[in-house]
């Protein structure tokens, strides 16, 4: 239940998920900075890649393997959480 909480916390449509990889499927807006997103994929030997369609996947390349798809989306949208942006700070 927990992943479906922060999958809707991030605006996300709904979560392709295996032990090997991870797909959002992100709305037109989700919350999250570009900024913080950049670094994320930028990181030197990082598990996410970013796509020119704007899909974002994460492979799990280091062992241990997450048990199954559930393991490997709760472990990407936990990552995910520190990039989302802060949309209450606009408002005012």
């Amino acid at each position: 239940m927990r992943v479906k909480t922060e999958q809707r916390h991030l605006r996300a449509l709904g979560i392709e998920a295996t032990a090997r990889s991870v797909r959002p499927h992100l709305r037109e807006d989700p919350p999250l900075d570009p900024a913080r997103i950049g670094v994320l994929v930028g990181r030197r030997g990082s598990p996410y890649q970013l796509f020119p369609d704007c899909r974002l996947t994460r492979r799990s390349t280091d062992p241990p393997l997450p048990a199954d798809g559930i393991a490997a989306a709760d472990a990407l949208l936990h990552e995910l959480a520190d990039c989302v942006q802060d949309v209450r700070a606009g408002a005012g």
